[in-house]
């Protein structure tokens, strides 16, 4: 994990060595649990357009962003679509989940605007894997990782990599490098996680595994 300001944001993968240790010689327990009051805050990287079982995930997203609050949805390359990234996927079919939100609403409250969610959507890395990260190679989807971190916000950033996970590696890189002013800003308030999260967890996983680095 690497630190941004008093900001924690938990690796532990293997693509940048960090194997869950902080940098500055903290180790995040196991048995610490991100207690908060709310939604989950959850980022999505996904390889969309590139099956269709990609889209179908998103659909499933839509249909419960209401328990959610969606703080970006990256679409991202991968081993099998290495040269594009695909975000206009993703406004298709929030544009889809618009003319069904009505009648979402007689069920169940606090579905987020389409507009919202669309104002959400970014491109990450436009390469595949490591080679499309490093100095200079900030894509937007990179950007809003970190902007979402430093939000002045007491939960935790839950990362879901259904995709390739180099956009959340550029945001790590860029922090572990000190960062610089080009759009990522950098307040040093609060002292929440950033936490990747495997799409094969499920979300009964997801939502009782909450982990929290201890406050700086």
């Amino acid at each position: 994990m690497t630190l941004i300001g008093s900001r924690w944001i938990v690796g532990g993968l293997a693509l940048l060595g960090l194997a869950g240790v902080a940098l500055r010689g903290q180790v995040l327990s196991p048995s610490q649990v991100d207690n908060f009051a709310g939604h989950p805050r959850v980022v999505v990287i996904s390889d969309i357009g590139n099956e269709q079982d990609d889209q179908m995930s998103f659909v499933r997203l839509l249909m419960y962003s209401n328990e959610l609050d969606l703080e970006a949805t990256i679409a991202s390359t991968s081993t099998w679509q290495k040269a594009a990234a695909h975000p206009e996927t993703m406004h298709a079919l929030i544009h889809a989940y618009s003319e069904v939100r009505r009648n979402l609403l007689k069920h169940a409250a606090g579905w987020p605007e389409s507009a919202t969610l669309d104002a959400r959507v970014f491109a990450g890395q436009p390469g595949y894997g490591m080679a499309a990260t490093g100095t200079g190679k900030m894509s937007e989807g990179a950007k809003t990782i970190l902007r979402a971190v430093d939000r002045e916000d007491d939960r935790s950033v839950w990362v879901c990599i259904w995709g390739d996970a180099n956009t959340l590696a550029q945001a790590l890189q860029y922090e572990r490098g000190g960062g610089d002013n080009r759009g990522c800003r950098r307040d040093g308030r609060g002292g929440h996680s950033l936490l990747p999260v495997p799409r094969a967890m499920n979300d009964a996983t997801l939502l009782r595994q909450r982990q929290r680095a201890p406050a700086k």
